[in-house]
């Protein structure tokens, strides 16, 4: 029996020899991760689960879209808005969803009903049960929702972010501030066959119109969803040869040129724009723009006009959406660089 005992004290004290100072360890490591603040988690404490977890999101809040508040596509300047409420007799939710597209003269109206997933909602035809195939994803802080329609995404951002972000009066305006992370809602960059490089999410969709940040530069994808080159883009800044933002070329933020209307822009090709553009009473301009080239290629196209501010436009073929550019004037009108499917073209007032 004592040799039992014996047998028994030994085993313990070199169980507690292990244990003991493998637990005070473990308390050490706890005690730092918990002056860590949310998100400053080391890379290790990751698990592969959250890495699967669909765009990173992994919080229990229960979100909807705010209210009487439009959503705004940075690229297309396409409008979500919702009204939320209740019923006549309060006993359940009546929540409205409206879409705006650009150049739109009304609003598709949609009922909006949560879908199998927190914080996604599915979008119904008004007073009906049928479903229109599109969804709607509310992130945190709900200042900014992904729309897929058709299998396509797009991401919206409420209308005080969209003017925050692009804002010459934001002294603390960055490209960082507002870029999208390599690898956010599982995007990458893709060389396409035809040797631009673009930056696509996993539904295909491009990221359009943004800056994405890619370990330690920032590159600038246009309205064509290419990786732009030797221009500025929407909010001012410069993006460089190599696509990336050039912090020696000076922002031209805060200034505003406009084309001069039915003046002929002409590069070295031959290949010009003419533009026809008003400017309403709240200040939003709009217009037309048009393409020709060389009378050999006999090509032209028309194209509708968005503003950025910062002497910043995008173009969008009346006829075909996939043939869209990025426009920036400068020299008091006088020049005009246009980029798209990564090729910069410089025009100059004839």
């Amino acid at each position: 029996m004592k040799s039992c005992w014996k047998k028994g004290c030994i085993v313990y004290c070199i169980m507690a020899a292990i244990v003991i100072p493998l637990m005070v360890l473990f308390t050490i490591e706890m005690s730092k991760h918990s002056d860590k603040h949310p998100g400053e988690e080391d890379e290790s404490t990751v698990t592969e689960d959250a890495l699967a977890a669909p765009f990173g999101l992994s919080d229990d809040e229960e979100r909807m879209p705010l209210a009487d508040t439009d959503y705004i596509n940075l690229a297309t300047g396409d409008k979500w808005g919702f009204v939320l409420g209740v019923s006549g007799d309060g006993s359940e939710p009546i929540n409205i969803a409206h879409f705006m597209g650009n150049g739109m003269q009304g609003r598709d109206m949609y009922e909006l009903r949560s879908g199998a997933e927190k914080n996604c909602y599915v979008l119904y035809q008004a007073g009906s049960e049928t479903d229109c195939g599109i969804t709607i994803f509310v992130y945190p802080g709900a200042d900014s929702i992904r729309v897929t329609r058709d299998g396509r995404m797009a991401i919206f951002k409420t209308a005080a972010s969209f003017d925050h972000a692009v804002s010459s009066i934001d002294p603390d305006y960055t490209p960082e501030r507002y870029a999208i992370k390599m690898g956010d809602h599982g995007g990458k960059f893709e060389t396409l066959q035809s040797g631009e490089e673009a930056y696509t999410f996993p539904s295909g969709e491009y990221a359009r119109s943004q800056w994405v940040k890619d370990g330690n530069k920032l590159y600038y994808v246009d309205v064509s969803g290419c990786k732009m080159k030797d221009n500025y883009a929407h909010d001012g800044f410069y993006a460089g040869s190599d696509g990336s933002w050039d912090k020696s070329v000076r922002c031209i933020n805060g200034s505003n040129q406009l084309p001069q209307n039915g003046a002929s822009y002409v590069d070295d090709g031959g290949k010009s724009w003419v533009f026809q553009l008003a400017t309403d009473d709240d200040g939003t301009i709009h217009g037309t723009a048009h393409q020709a080239y060389p009378k050999d290629i006999n090509f032209e196209a028309d194209y509708t006009v968005k503003s950025f501010g910062s002497s910043a436009y995008s173009l969008f073929n009346v006829k075909n959406d996939f043939d869209c550019w990025h426009a920036v004037v400068l020299d008091g009108g006088r020049t005009l660089r246009v980029s798209g499917a990564g090729v910069t073209e410089v025009y100059h007032k004839k």
